[in-house]
Order: structure tokens, then C-alpha cells, then sequence
């Protein structure tokens, strides 16, 4: 992986780890990511690696597929007249 970012790979070719890596302990879950009228984009359904900024890529990909679904169904339904 380190072979990807040779200025990184470079600075770090000697370096030596001194102390154990530490990391926060966040518990996995998922969600049911829908419901009638409604769904759960991104992060909202499931835990995501924050450091990768992965559930805000997942939240704009969901909602751009969850969009059109409420416009769709609301051009489907007859308009009552006034």
C-alpha cells in the first residue's frame, strides 16, 4: 500500500514502530436502512471507518439512488383538483 505514495513510502522505509497502535473501540452495528417512506443513507445504517470519509461518499451515492424514488412515486399519484 505504501508503494502507492512513494513520497510517504520513502519517509517511511526506516522507520520503526516504538509503541503499540491504539484505536478506538466503536462497536459494529447495522441497521434496517429502510422503512415506508423513508430510507437511512451512509453511515446512518451501519458503522463506517471515519478516518476514510467513507460514510459521507456512501450518504451522497445513497441519497443520489434514493432521490428519484420519492419523485416518482408522487408523479404516479392522481392530483385531487381544488
Amino acid at each position: 500500500m505504501l508503494e502507492d505514495v512513494p513520497e510517504v513510502a520513502a519517509k517511511l522505509r526506516d522507520a520503526r514502530r516504538v509503541e503499540n497502535l491504539k484505536s478506538a473501540a466503536i462497536p459494529n452495528y447495522f441497521r434496517k436502512p429502510y422503512g415506508p417512506g423513508w430510507p437511512l443513507v451512509g453511515d446512518a445504517g451501519y458503522l463506517k471507518d471515519s478516518i476514510t470519509a467513507q460514510g459521507i461518499h456512501d450518504a451522497f451515492h445513497d441519497a443520489e439512488r434514493a432521490g428519484p424514488t420519492p419523485t416518482r412515486a408522487r408523479c404516479r399519484r392522481p392530483r385531487s383538483r381544488p
